[in-house]
């Protein structure tokens, strides 16, 4: 993504689990509830803007541990 002024360039690595369950509520209906976790590693470099030309400026490092998501689901089955 590079802008007129700023720009970065790197890699991700990522990865997780997720565990959902259904609960009936009826014949015709059920609720789905479900939670993501996951793990990134981040590695990107930050570039500069200087006419006429990007310039490298420090490289970083990023990792994530955690949640990344959850989800709710009204399902009717006919």
């Amino acid at each position: 993504m590079f802008n007129n002024s700023k720009g970065f360039v790197g890699s991700y690595k990522g990865g997780g689990l997720s565990y959902g369950y259904v609960f009936p509520l009826n014949r015709a209906l059920c609720l789905e509830l479900g939670i993501r976790a996951g793990f990134a590693h981040v590695k990107y470099d930050t570039y500069y803007y200087d006419a006429p030309a990007y310039y490298k400026d420090q490289p970083h490092k990023k990792y994530y541990l955690g949640p990344t998501g959850a989800h709710c689901s009204l399902i009717y089955r006919f």
